[in-house]
């Protein structure tokens, strides 16, 4: 017969629990059986020792499988909520924002917006279910059931400050001042800077005059060497708005003056349709360096020169760089071709040519009934209204029997062939090497591409529930810019620890670390990592993550 009984031996504080059991044992060992003239048997006990009543329940739920698993995001969030806690960025919005009466704070809500964008790409409506389905909740201590989609947009508001729409620009601009502040104090950045211009990056409905959506463009300051958005302004409107380009130029070197002054050198890298001598001498008189794209087509002298002229090639491409006049000035132009876009063009060329001719002998059989005139009137407007009239050399002969004469225009094709793969950079920094000239162009493409990818049409995140307004535009920009600034803060920390990998590589491996909730009988609730490979145990020391870690058990 067996039990549990309780004992507590002298001097002992706490009660100690036994395993009592009592049984019979022969005297003769050699007698067998149970019933009676067995033989005699006398009655023995032990006891087990187990314990005190925790160390009891210890040993019974230390063996128990879990009756349920569930699976955190955590390496890639906290690595985000790291960076984004060392500059400030919920600090920086709440000192110019004013908290609501829901619970959080805009900084709070935002900083969770510049993470969800960093991990993932969906729409607000599903912000709770992405917080409660990371580590977040415990490290940042905040309730769930405070991110509804309309308590978002209550302080997604109160940052846009629509009722004082006036100072909402100030307002953003205050807030990425303070939070750059915090990045020259933390991080060791050079403080060279490219001013770049990104035209129509998307169409938000939001409504204006007449009614109807306008895109909008932004021009976006960052760090050269690594890639950190320090400066942004939004314009409206595909028409770029007089001497737009000019005044963030101004503004981009009060926020360096701001920042302890230029310690670096600041690049303009404008479009094609600011190139102008008045605009690159408005961007002179505040010392900066202007660089930018030049068209092929009106630069015919540059398209002449033989490929077997041209001097580098860089990342497989053959270069040809020459210092040359442009807009009123002596710049270095390089002239990067890349084969396979030229066949690439040629062929599109080649179509679309195609396309006008088959176009234009249309026109003549629908209308060869008419007087000549008439028809070389309607061909005269049908090629003046497409771009690819040039290639073609046209009359109409015949009286009775109209014939169209359609000879291809050697020359002005040949002067077409001789731009076609060619990209040409240029800047009035002479002392840029060729390959320091194209990597700040090819920069801005990436960086481009990097910005897209937060607003993508097809999973857009943190979409208004009604129209767009200009404010919640300009606020939801500043989202897209924190993200980069966080992520790009995250690459540099990367590169300084010599680890060698771009952005893609580095969220795949921070998303691979999970934290597994194991959950037991009784309430008992366990939290552990996933296995960590060489390099995510170096990401995982290099971002500090074991303070986000629960190393406690919950009862």
């Amino acid at each position: 017969m067996a039990s549990i009984v309780k004992r507590q031996p002298g001097g002992c504080p706490r009660p100690i629990y036994y395993y009592h059991e009592t049984f019979r044992v022969k005297v003769d060992p050699e007698a067998q059986g149970k019933g009676p003239r067995s033989g005699k048997s006398v009655v023995r006990s032990r006891d087990i020792y187990l314990g005190t009543a925790e160390e009891v329940l210890k040993k019974c739920t230390a063996g128990q499988l879990p009756h349920d698993l569930s699976k955190l995001e955590f390496g890639l969030v906290c690595a985000a909520l790291e960076v984004a806690r060392e500059v400030g960025i919920a600090e920086a919005i709440d000192e110019v924002i004013p908290p609501a009466s829901n619970g959080l704070t805009p900084g709070q809500y935002m900083l969770i917006g510049v993470l969800k964008k960093i991990c993932t790409a969906t729409g607000h409506s599903g912000l709770r279910d992405w917080f409660e389905s990371t580590a977040l909740p415990r490290n940042m201590g905040i309730d769930p059931g405070l991110l509804a989609s309309q308590n978002f947009w209550q302080n997604f508001d109160l940052v846009a400050a629509e009722k004082d729409c006036a100072f909402t620009a100030e307002r953003v601009s205050r807030i990425e001042q303070k939070i750059w502040e915090r990045v020259v104090r933390k991080y060791d950045v050079a403080m060279d800077v490219v001013l770049y211009e990104m035209i129509d990056l998307h169409a938000f409905p939001w409504l204006s005059r007449g009614g109807l959506p306008r895109p909008v463009g932004l021009v976006l300051g960052v760090t050269r060497e690594a890639q950190l958005p320090l400066f942004h302004k939004l314009f409206y409107g595909r028409k770029q708005e007089p001497g737009l380009f000019t005044g963030a130029v101004e503004e981009l070197a009060d926020r360096l003056s701001a920042l302890g002054g230029p310690r670096g050198e600041l690049t303009a890298m404008v479009s094609r349709g600011n190139n102008s001598p008045e605009n690159l001498k408005k961007i002179h008189q505040r010392r900066a360096w202007v660089a930018g794209r030049l068209e092929p087509a009106n630069r015919p002298a540059l398209c002449k020169v033989p490929l077997n002229n041209y001097q580098e090639t860089i990342d497989g491409k053959p270069v040809y760089s020459t210092e040359t006049q442009v807009f009123g000035g002596k710049v270095q132009v390089a002239v990067v071709y890349d084969e396979r876009a030229y066949r690439r063009q040629k062929r599109e060329l080649r179509r679309d040519i195609e396309r006008m001719h088959d176009k234009v002998q249309t026109l003549f059989n629908k209308n060869k009934h008419l007087p000549k005139d008439q028809i070389e009137g309607l061909i005269r407007e049908l090629v003046q209204d497409s771009d690819y009239g040039r290639y073609f050399d046209l009359e109409v002969g015949g009286r009775r029997h109209k014939v169209l004469h359609c000879r291809l225009n050697r020359k002005a094709y040949r002067h077409k062939l001789r731009t076609l793969g060619k990209t040409m950079i240029f800047s009035d920094n002479l002392k840029l090497s060729t390959r320091e000239l194209l990597e700040s162009h090819l920069e801005k493409d990436r960086l481009e591409e990097d910005f897209r990818r937060y607003h993508d049409p097809a999973a857009q995140p943190f979409r208004p529930p009604h129209s767009w307004t200009e404010g919640q535009v300009r606020v939801y920009t500043l989202l897209c810019v924190l993200a980069l600034l966080v992520q790009q803060l995250m690459m540099h920390r990367v590169r300084q620890a010599g680890l060698s990998m771009d952005n893609v590589e580095l969220k795949a491996e921070l998303s691979d670390i999970c934290e597994i909730v194991l959950s037991f009988s009784h309430g008992r609730v366990e939290r552990k990592l996933t296995r960590r490979t060489g390099v995510q145990e170096d990401l995982f020391r290099l971002f500090n993550l074991m303070k986000y870690v629960s190393d406690e058990r919950e009862p």
